[in-house]
């Protein structure tokens, strides 16, 4: 977890009415409803023809590849998703061909 996304979680523990971190009037938030709020985020942000592809779950994939890209080392990444295997880990773990193609450039040769 983030500093950032702790800060915000503690200030909200503050003023809390349940043990959940977050609640929906004192309970607990059903998987549904998220869902469907994240469908209704998906449509409002235009993304609709995305709409039976994209979904909650699609955050965890864009969490590891962001990391990936930006030079976590797998095994780090597959801690933090809690993975048992590596094989796991890579396949949230998508690169795209831009940063294979940069990837491969950070090969130099002193051809004089």
């Amino acid at each position: 977890m983030s500093q950032l996304t702790f800060d915000i979680i503690s200030k909200r523990s503050a003023n809390r009415v349940c043990d959940y971190v977050f609640d929906w009037k004192g309970g607990k938030v059903d998987e549904r409803f998220v869902t469907h709020k994240f469908g209704d985020c998906v449509q409002r942000a235009g993304l609709k023809g995305l709409g039976k592809k994209l979904r909650f779950h699609s955050l965890r994939h864009t969490f590891a590849t962001w990391l990936v890209q930006d030079g976590v080392s797998i095994y780090e990444i597959q801690k933090l998703l809690g993975h048992s295997s590596i094989e796991m880990t890579q396949i949230y773990s998508h690169l795209h061909s831009e940063q294979l193609h940069s990837t491969v450039n950070r090969i130099t040769l002193d051809l004089q």
